[in-house]
């Protein structure tokens, strides 16, 4: 019984302790990722995320640099965000989407215009 009752408060400990650490640990940045990523197919019509993005880790928040199309008058169209969310990831605090790309050169995040 005692040895049960150990494994139990042992596990739960493990829990609590994880939880608290997954405030700014990988599930949080996941969590970010998906929220800004629902934001921004709510945008448009048929957007589509690339499959990666860049990241920025703040003292209290992450910045996702994301890279979309969508369809405008009949063509795909290329986007990119800039999605703030909080450290935990679950409050989107500003996101800005306008037309071109986000390009990383030697570790900087740039834009590639897009043309017309």
């Amino acid at each position: 019984m005692f040895k049960k009752n150990a494994i139990a408060s042992t596990i739960l400990v493990m829990a609590l302790g994880y939880a608290m650490s997954a405030e700014a640990g990988p599930l949080s940045v996941q969590k970010g990722y998906d929220l800004c990523g629902s934001e921004i197919r709510a945008q448009g019509e048929g957007v589509t995320l690339s499959p990666f993005h860049l990241l920025q880790r703040r003292d209290t928040s992450n910045m996702y640099y994301i890279n979309s199309t969508a369809w405008e008058d009949g063509e795909r169209v290329q986007h990119r965000s800039a999605c703030e969310t909080k450290k935990s990831g679950r409050k989107i605090l500003a996101l800005e989407t306008s037309y071109g790309r986000w390009t990383q050169q030697k570790g900087v995040v740039g834009i590639e215009v897009a043309t017309n």
